[in-house]
């Protein structure tokens, strides 16, 4: 076949690429008129049956996953006695590219292999293993990752399949299918020709991380034989070894996935979605590169957690470019907006029960500020439970807290604020103690709107564990079960701007505009001050301050944002993610004043 033949109702543009089981085209949907990938049976396979149900079985393993880091399959069909595949076509680069070039960083590489871990957690929880995750089946496209090529998946405990042809001497299919797969990416289990489960894509995610952070494979062998004796026996060298003044944290998640009992890493790709969301934020607070003095630079505030499912209805996955470190004046910026994050959902008073009366638990909120401020800085925003039926929630002001970490940082001109020693409790800025509200599971049978109750809660949740991908995935549960729900669409958009995505968080703040409906005031306003921050647009920050003189929280990011100037503000990092339904945020007081008291209430 060439490039411009007609292939059915297809026109092909280019090969991408060929292999053992077949060649995949860049070619256009002429009825559709789209760009789609098919993939090809080979002429020499047309004929035999075990290759045509082989190359079937592909296509609908891999048309059972619907995750935006999965390729999507769109159909299989058949022209002159030669089957094929219709996919997605993703229009980026393979990670192998990205590594050879030396082009990631240690977030953006983070970023990357949490998408594929979320990836593998939909295949696995549909009892498919893909057996062969490797650069090469992974394609970065923008902000998107794609995990490709489940053509070598099976599900758990089935039989092996029968053998393709290899496409080079590190693609490895016995005669009996007992060990398919890529060698290097193999994990030792695979390379016995043991039974697999998901912890064996674990392994091979954690070769993947090891080689894009150091260049380098932990398993080199001059041979296919002797890499696979290395992956049985021996131990690699620790990442930290090979890549010095890597993050501990982020070597000791590459280094589990990379043990040789499965029972000793990380038992499911949740669990390694989770630990990589606390890296992600810890790459941001707790590194401190050479040319950044010590003071300048925050520490982690993400703890060990409970893993959390994310949504595979999630909006387009985004890589997060993790920056390296900045300025003080940024860094000062930076941690200000992770204290406005904690704090507000320490402020936030959304917590209902299924009968409508409030639910708490004794959690109480902390945000520990910079370890090279004066004595450390504890801050704690609480509030105490009101007695009776009838809960209130004062509204809060968040700023309250920005001087404490600003000043802690060494950092905010313009900024005052007593740092407190954590030898004795800082009194907090509002005298109040905050509750969690209490886990519960989404019951049987449940309706759209008490679905969607569910996952908007279980969103604050994970925003107050400092879960921003996560509660990013749930209000974005949220809008696909009640697309009208325009505070759901603040906090994704909230959450987008935390999560440097200024494109998606104006989309976000947008949409909610557009609805309107159940959208008051203050969120209206969230949006408005929200889109302006994604701009870094002052003016439009100064015309939403004026329609709220006297909310503190408004004033500040604005002075903040001014005194350096717009273009001197770091990439959008987020306005003050009020988790809930604002009483947070909602409704400033004048200065000076005590904030006065609003009922709960669901959006």
């Amino acid at each position: 076949m060439e490039a411009g033949q007609r292939f059915g109702a297809y026109h092909l543009v280019s090969l991408i690429g060929a292999g053992g089981m077949g060649e995949v085209w860049k070619a256009e949907d002429e009825s559709l008129r789209r760009t789609v990938a098919i993939k090809i049976l080979p002429a020499a396979n047309a004929q035999d049956r075990e290759s045509n149900d082989r190359f079937k079985r592909e296509a609908r393993t891999a048309a059972q996953l619907n995750h935006p880091n999965i390729a999507t399959i769109f159909s299989i069909d058949q022209f002159e006695d030669r089957a094929f595949i219709v996919m997605e076509y993703v229009d980026g680069e393979p990670l192998s590219k990205l590594i050879l070039g030396s082009r990631l960083n240690p977030g953006e590489v983070i970023a990357i292999a949490r998408s594929v871990a979320d990836a593998l957690a939909e295949a696995h929880e549909k009892g498919i293993v893909h057996r062969d995750i490797k650069p090469d089946n992974v394609v970065v496209s923008g902000r998107q990752v794609k995990v490709l090529d489940f053509g070598i998946a099976k599900r758990y405990g089935l039989d092996g399949e029968s053998p393709g042809a290899a496409k080079s001497d590190t693609e490895f299919r016995t005669q009996a299918g007992i060990i398919v797969g890529t060698v290097q990416y193999m994990s030792p289990e695979q390379a016995m020709g043991k039974k697999l489960d998901g912890r064996s894509d674990i392994f091979s995610l954690g070769v993947v991380m090891y080689e894009a952070l150091t260049g380098k494979l932990p398993f080199v062998g001059d041979s296919p034989a002797l890499t696979l004796t290395r992956i049985i026996r021996d131990d690699p060298p620790h990442v930290r070894v090979t890549k010095p003044g890597l993050s501990p944290k982020l070597g000791a998640v590459v280094m589990r996935c990379l043990e040789k009992d499965p029972v000793r890493r990380f038992q499911n790709a949740h669990d390694v979605v989770a630990a990589l969301d606390e890296r992600m934020l810890a790459e941001v607070t707790d590194r401190a590169p050479e040319r950044v003095s010590e003071r300048d630079t925050p520490t982690a505030i993400a703890a060990p957690r409970p893993s959390t499912r994310s949504s595979p209805r999630a909006a387009r996955t985004v890589i997060e470019k993790v920056p390296q470190a900045r300025r003080s004046s940024s860094f000062a910026w930076i941690v200000a907006m992770i204290v406005l994050v904690i704090a507000s959902i320490a402020a936030t008073a959304f917590y209902l029960a299924r009968d409508g009366k409030p639910t708490v638990e004794g959690v109480e909120a902390k945000v520990r500020a910079p370890e090279s401020s004066p004595a450390g800085t504890t801050i704690a925003v609480t509030m105490p439970e009101a007695p009776g039926e009838t809960e209130m929630a004062p509204t809060a002001t968040l700023v309250d807290v920005i001087p404490a970490v600003a000043t802690a940082s060494g950092a905010a001109p313009g900024v005052e604020g007593k740092v407190e020693s954590t030898g004795a409790r800082p009194e907090p800025p509002l005298g109040r103690t905050v509750r969690s509200p209490a886990s519960r599971e989404l019951p049987p049978n449940a309706t759209i709107a008490e679905q969607a109750d569910y996952y908007y809660d279980q969103g604050l949740r994970e925003v107050e564990r400092r879960q921003p991908l996560e509660a990013y995935a749930s209000f974005n549960k949220v809008v696909a079960l009640e697309p009208d729900r325009a505070a759901a669409w603040v906090r994704a958009g909230e959450l987008a701007l935390f999560l440097r995505s200024p494109q998606e968080a104006v989309d976000h703040f947008r949409r909610a505009a557009t609805i309107g409906k159940g959208l008051d005031e203050r969120d209206a306003l969230t949006a408005t001050f929200g889109r302006a921050i994604a701009n870094s647009d002052v003016a439009a920050m100064d015309a939403a301050c004026e329609k709220a003189p006297f909310d503190r929280v408004y004033n500040e990011l604005r002075r903040m944002a001014t005194k350096r100037g717009a273009t001197d503000c770091p990439a959008p990092i987020g306005v003050g993610l009020e988790a809930g339904r604002g009483p947070a945020l909602r409704g400033g007081s004048k200065p000076g004043s005590a904030p006065s008291p609003r009922p709960i209430r669901k959006p």
